[in-house]
Formats: structure tokens, sequence, C-alpha cells
């Protein structure tokens, strides 16, 4: 004890360094395990999906890999932009103004109105869409909308325009693109409209996923069928075949976008002659021979021409009349054209009877000749105006 006192007083300077660090270290850790403690937990940021590399094949697909549980989380979505459920009111039931009803079979979407009744019983409209091909069926059943996405990213990386899901992984949407950027649509699987094609989602034109995003609230019906006998009561729409080697290709030709260059065309509509000279008693077909007509993307459509006016090819006169063709996007082209429907023309034979050989008049003359038969000469033929609408105005772009 003696030899201990007799340490710290030879070394107490040492000694009170040492208590006075200790207590120093001391002090700070109880300060910061204090402050540690009262501290509120930062949560930890989530993390991002990078948008993918436009390097998707068009042999793949746009769709997502179906789940058997729902979620509330977009398990079949990788990345989207301007997603709106969230700020659009969920209408009960009995306000809502639409039930979709999508043929499996048939692929198409026939939509209808209520009654006066309240009853879904009036078709609106019909939409031509691609369902799930063999192997990956879109699941029959009722069900009902929910998340609403302006894009997104789908399980296979392909991207996809108002996007609508129905039921799980399971989504309205347009046909898939390459990556975010409206030039890279997937053209091949746009021209496959109207047939299976799908991994389960149904897709539209860009033009009628719109209008089914625009119109039908969140918490509509949807119901998805089989009838292999009838699309529907409206019908099957068509569906405008984009041409593979077309500069446009990457683009939907309905998408209203005013950047796209589908806008600068628009169906056509020609004639041979703006007038139109026909014997009577020719066919309609005769007629309608004579014109040609292609759509906005340059398909032949001369079997969808119609004459309008008032005309009788078995009566002899001139009557003017309207051409026209409507492609299946909605574009109109018409020409006016002048119909000349002429008598048969009729020969005399040369007059061999004559009693004064010298004043006998030679055959093929005007004398020989029935009276009024001679072939009208057609007037100065006029090639009718293009009709290629004006420059679309430069408005925002819908993204």
């Amino acid at each position: 004890m003696n030899s201990l006192k007799n340490f710290i007083i030879r070394n107490r300077h040492l000694v009170a360094l040492t208590v006075g660090v200790t207590t120093l270290l001391l002090g700070v850790f109880i300060v910061l395990a204090v402050f540690t403690l009262d501290s509120p937990t930062t949560p930890k940021e989530p993390s991002t999906t990078k948008r993918p590399t436009a390097n998707h094949s068009s042999e793949a697909d746009d769709d997502t890999i179906p789940s058997n549980e729902p979620t509330s989380e977009n398990e079949s979505l990788i990345d989207v932009i301007d997603p709106e459920t969230t700020e659009i009111e969920t209408l009960p039931a009995n306000e809502l103004p639409y039930l979709v009803m999508v043929n499996r079979i048939m692929n198409c979407i026939t939509v209808y109105t209520k009654d006066d009744s309240g009853q879904f019983t009036i078709p609106v409209k019909a939409i031509v869409c691609s369902t799930g091909r063999e192997g990956h069926e879109t699941p029959m059943g009722t069900f009902n909308t929910s998340d609403m996405f302006k894009w997104a990213v789908m399980a296979d990386r392909s991207c996809a325009q108002y996007v609508y899901r129905f039921k799980n992984s399971y989504l309205f949407h347009s046909v898939p693109y390459l990556s975010m950027t409206k030039d890279t649509l997937e053209t091949e699987e746009y021209n496959k409209l109207g047939s299976a094609a799908s991994l389960g989602c149904v897709r539209m034109s860009v033009a009628d996923a719109i209008w089914i995003y625009e119109n039908c609230p969140v918490n509509t019906t949807v119901i998805i069928y089989d009838d292999p006998t009838t699309p529907g009561p409206l019908g099957k729409p068509e569906s405008i075949k984009i041409p593979l080697d077309s500069p446009y290709a990457g683009w939907d030709p309905t998408d209203p976008d005013p950047n796209n260059p589908w806008h600068n065309f628009s169906a056509q509509i020609k004639a041979q002659n703006s007038t139109v000279t026909l014997t009577v008693g020719a066919s309609i077909e005769k007629l309608l021979s004579n014109f040609s007509a292609n759509d906005t993307c340059g398909n032949d459509i001369s079997d969808k021409i119609i004459i309008e006016g008032n005309y009788n090819l078995n009566v002899v006169g001139k009557y003017s009349i309207k051409v026209s063709v409507t492609d299946v996007i909605g574009s109109t082209a018409s020409i006016d054209v002048v119909v000349i429907v002429k008598s048969e023309e009729t020969t005399t034979p040369a007059n061999t009877t004559t009693t004064n050989p010298e004043t006998t008049t030679p055959s093929g003359t005007s004398e020989g000749t029935s009276e009024g038969t001679t072939k009208d000469t057609d007037p100065t033929i006029t090639e009718p105006e293009s009709t290629t609408p004006s420059a679309v105005p430069d408005i925002t772009s819908i993204e």
C-alpha cells in the first residue's frame, strides 16, 4: 500500500493526465450514444432502374411475365413514366360509363355503354387487337382496370404507350417499341394486329389505346371471352399495314403526336382521265376500272372506291360524279369526274345497187355512215389535283 502511494506521488502528473483523457473519452461516447438514439432513422433511397437500350429484337415480345398472385407492386413493369392512377378518382360501379369486352378468338374488342335501364347493352366502339398467342393466352374472366402509365418498360425490356392494367400483370397497351421513343415501333408486331401475337396482354394501335386510356375510368369492368362465330355486334375493324421498307416504319400511323411523319400523307385516289367515256350498257366494273386508290401507308385500296352522284350507264347522257375512298384510319380522298355515256357505234354497208356508177359513194365516207354515229372526240384531259392535306400544326407532343 505504501509502495502504491509512493508510486502515485512520484508519477502524479502522469496519473492526472491519464484520468483526464479517460474522462474526456467517456463523455464523448455518452454524447454520441444519446444523439444516435434520439435521431430519426433515414430511410434507404429506393434503387432506380436504368432504361433499356434499343436493342430489343422484333422476335421478342412486349408483354409481361404473368404472375399468379395479385400484388400492390408493379411486378410486370420494370420502369414507368407518368403513373396516373393516384391522380384519378375511382368511380363506383354504377357511375362507370363503359364495359369492355374482349373476344380472344376473334381478336376484337367491343365497348358497350348503358341503356335506359342502366345495363351495358349498347355497343359504341369496336377495336381490332392482338391477344395472347398459343401458350400465352390472355386469361378469360371478369376483371377491373387499375394502374395507368403513359409509357412503361415491360419485363422483356420492350416498351409500350398508354399502359392500363386489368389483371395482375395483364395489360391493355400499344404495340411494343424498342425503347421509349415513338420512332422505334416493332413494325412486324404492328402488322399482326387482328391476330393472336402477345404474351398475354391486349395490344392495340396507339389511337385505340388512347381511347381506352382516356374514356374508361379506373375500375372499369373488363370481360375476356371466346366466340368463334362473331367478333361482336359492330364487327371487327381492319388494321392498316405498314410497309417494312418505309422510312417511317418505326411510327404508328395512328399516333396523334404532331411529329409523326405519317401526318404528311393521306389516302389518295387517281383517275386515268378526268372525263370517262363509256358506251351505253357498260358495267359498273368498267367505270371503276378507270380509278385506283392507296391508303395513308401506300397500300392499294382500289376495292374500297365508292361512286356518289346521279348517273345511269344504260342511258345516253353526260353525268357528274364524285369518286371517293376512305382508308382504315379514317383518311379520305375524292375527285370529281365527268362520265359520258354514248350510244353504240354502227356503220351502214356501202351501196352496190346504184344505177349511176359515177355517182356511187365510196365505202367509208361520211355519206356511208349512219347519221349521229360518228365517235365523239374526248375533251382535253387534265390530271386531278393532289389531295395531300395541309401541314399538321406544331403542338406539344403527347408524352
